[in-house]
């Protein structure tokens, strides 16, 4: 990318970081007892590209030697701010700054480059995060227990022999109880059924046959007489139909896995002691 070429004028830099040094200059009476806070070129685009970014221009003077003297003051407090030790028991700063760490560290898998045969091994390994559920459609007719006690199942039954006789499919809804489920459901995924109906009621259908109003099938509302429409089985698709999908999930376990050595790595510089009260 071409950096617009306000950004690129010296004297602008010149400028940006003279006030810079200026105003840290005039903040100490003393000899400064810090090492300086170096406000490199690279610092200063940084910061002007940053506010192109937001506000889609390049600053004017003005505003660039504002973003370079907000850069001094924040690097000076943040300095003060360490040397006092306010960063040792600051929940939200420890965190932010592992946070960082983390972040370093996955840089590496970030710029990696998965080969043919990486992305072939970890599909077949991980076949478990591409699998597409089993799907299935179906039509339902409801038969409310509360309305009929005891003889609930054998209305149920009395149903079934009705639906399969029935010669207008689209009269199915008129011959059971009245309810708010939905008399069909398009082809979607078994799983999905079981957390609407019940695991049981996602059993059953799993197995009815295809085409023929079958059940009765118990659910947590009651019982159904149950026409399945469509059943496909689930399947581990190709690596060629969810590439993206597998180098995503390469990248991240690689991004885990490098963050792990790493911190292994770094872990075995310390020499963690636990203290129990006796």
């Amino acid at each position: 990318m071409v950096m617009p070429s306000l950004l690129r004028q010296p004297l602008l830099h010149f400028l940006a970081i003279g006030a810079a040094i200026f105003l840290l200059s005039a903040a100490l009476d003393d000899e400064p007892a810090q090492p300086p806070v170096v406000v490199t070129e690279g610092r200063v685009e940084q910061l002007a590209e940053a506010f192109r970014r937001t506000w889609q221009r390049p600053p004017t003077v003005e505003e660039l030697r504002g973003l370079v003297a907000d850069f001094v003051r924040e690097e000076i407090y943040y300095r003060e701010a360490v040397l006092l030790g306010l960063d040792r028991d600051d929940t939200i700063v420890r965190r932010r700054m592992r946070q960082k760490m983390e972040f370093l560290a996955t840089l590496q898998a970030e710029e990696a480059v998965a080969t043919e045969e990486d992305l072939a091994a970890f599909h077949r390994n991980h076949p478990e995060l591409f699998r597409e559920p089993a799907q299935l459609a179906f039509r339902q007719v409801f038969v409310n227990p509360e309305l009929h006690g005891e003889a609930a199942e054998a209305e149920a039954l009395r149903l079934l022999e009705a639906l399969r006789q029935l010669q207008d499919p689209e009269r199915a809804p008129e011959l059971g109880d009245s309810t708010l489920l939905p008399v069909e459901l398009p082809l979607g995924p078994l799983d999905a059924v079981g957390r609407s109906f019940g695991e049981s009621f996602a059993e059953a259908l799993a197995v009815a046959p295809v085409g023929i109003w079958d059940g009765p099938v118990a659910s947590a509302y009651g019982l159904h007489l149950v026409l399945v429409l469509e059943r496909r089985d689930g399947r581990l698709p190709p690596l060629e139909e969810v590439r993206a999908a597998v180098e995503y999930q390469w990248r991240r376990d690689l991004e885990r896995r490098v963050m792990e050595e790493r911190y292994e790595a770094l872990a075995r510089k310390y020499r963690v002691v636990l203290e129990v009260a006796e």
